[in-house]
This record gives C-alpha cells, sequence and structure tokens, in this order.
C-alpha cells in the first residue's frame, strides 16, 4: 500500500496586508506633498506678480518726478476786446513847429492855408464778434460754455481777416476764470491746433476732454 505524500503550506495574508498598507501610507503622503509643493508655486508666484506691479509702479513714479515732472500751472487773467476802433487826429503840415495843431475840430477849408498841407485818412474800425456756446457735457471739467471770436478789420469785411477758439474755465475759490486758447485760423487762413500735452497740463484738463471742447468752435465758412 502506498503512502500519501505530505507537504506543509504557510499563509503570507497577514504580511501582503501589511504591506498593502504600507504602500498606501506612502502613496498618501507623496500625494500630500505634491499639493503642498502646488500651493507653495502659487504662493510664490502670487507674491512675485505683486513684487513686480509695485516695482513698476515706483519706476513710473520715479520717472514722472525725475525725468518727465509735470509743468507748473500759469494762471492766464482773461483779455478780451469786444471792440477797437481806430480814432484818426488830423494833423496840418507845416513848415514850422509852432503852426502843427494837434487837435481836430471838424473838416477845415485848406484854400486860405498858404503852404500848409492837411494829411486826411479814413477812418479804420476793427471789431471782434463772438458765437456762444454752452457745453452742459463739459461743465463737470468747469467748462459750461465754448466762445468763437471773429475778427474783422473794416466794416466791408463779409468774412473774418481771424478767427479763435476758446474757453473760461471756473475754479472753485477763484473769482477770475481761465482764459484757455484752444484753437484758431489765422490771417493765411490755416487752421491752428492749440491743445498739446503742455496746455492740458497748465490747465488742468485731460487731452480728450480739450479737443471735446474744439468741437463746439463755430468757424466762419465762405
Amino acid at each position: 500500500m502506498s503512502e500519501t505524500p505530505e507537504y506543509t503550506t504557510h499563509n503570507y495574508d497577514a504580511v501582503n496586508n501589511q504591506i498593502q498598507e504600507i504602500a498606501n501610507r506612502e502613496k498618501a503622503k507623496t500625494t500630500h506633498h505634491k499639493l503642498r509643493s502646488k500651493r507653495l508655486f502659487f504662493i510664490y508666484a502670487a507674491i512675485s506678480f505683486i513684487s513686480i506691479g509695485l516695482m513698476a509702479v515706483l519706476l513710473s513714479w520715479a520717472y514722472r518726478i525725475i525725468i518727465d515732472p509735470p509743468l507748473e500751472k500759469e494762471i492766464v487773467r482773461p483779455e478780451i476786446i469786444e471792440k477797437e476802433v481806430v480814432k484818426v487826429v488830423r494833423v496840418p503840415l507845416s513848415s514850422s513847429v509852432s503852426d502843427l495843431e494837434t487837435s481836430y475840430a471838424g473838416p477845415k477849408d485848406t484854400n486860405n492855408e498858404g503852404n500848409k498841407a492837411e494829411v486826411i485818412r479814413d477812418v479804420v474800425t476793427n471789431y471782434n464778434t463772438f458765437k456762444h456756446i454752452n457745453t452742459p457735457v463739459l461743465e463737470d471739467n468747469g467748462i459750461p460754455a465754448v466762445n468763437t471770436g471773429w475778427k474783422y478789420s473794416s466794416s466791408d469785411q463779409e468774412y473774418p481777416e481771424s478767427q479763435y477758439c476758446y474757453f473760461n474755465k471756473y475754479q472753485p475759490g477763484k473769482k477770475v476764470p481761465l482764459f484757455v486758447n484752444i484753437a484758431e485760423i489765422d490771417e493765411q487762413d490755416n487752421y491752428v491746433n492749440l491743445v498739446d500735452r503742455s496746455l492740458s497740463y497748465e490747465v488742468g484738463v485731460t487731452q480728450d476732454v480739450l479737443e471735446k471742447a474744439q468741437e463746439y468752435c463755430q468757424w466762419a465758412s465762405r
């Protein structure tokens, strides 16, 4: 009768479970370290962006103060001539100084004046007319209205000799408004734009607002 073979078996389930738990724990630690590293990366990136932004602000401020300082404001008092009249004084010319007359009392008869010659010139009247337009959209900027002046050298002119556009800027606490000339048309009929960065600094109004005010200028058309 043959004998049955004998053999011994071992149960390693407990060991396998412990190894699996150790592997899971190490995996959890690895995941935690990765999340922590990502969080630190985002924190450092945010700090870097903020630092770069502050440095850009400081550099621009230093450029403004050192290299390109703002211009000092100059108060320009308004001087508007409504009408300019050139008066004519008739002066008879004589060979002696004592015979000169410095006043004019009306027409004279020169037939009995001998060698006196009388110089008579025509009266020339220079005057301006103004076009006034209210600007409620610009009133918050201290510009309640825009004015355009048409200058004539005589009453016979149909078209003005020159033109200019301006406004009076009213400022809190000041009785006298600031006269600001923004454009003009010279005697050669050339348009001259006076709005630039320098004028914007002087009057304390942005260049966009000054250009908006130019749209209300009333130029004469031929």
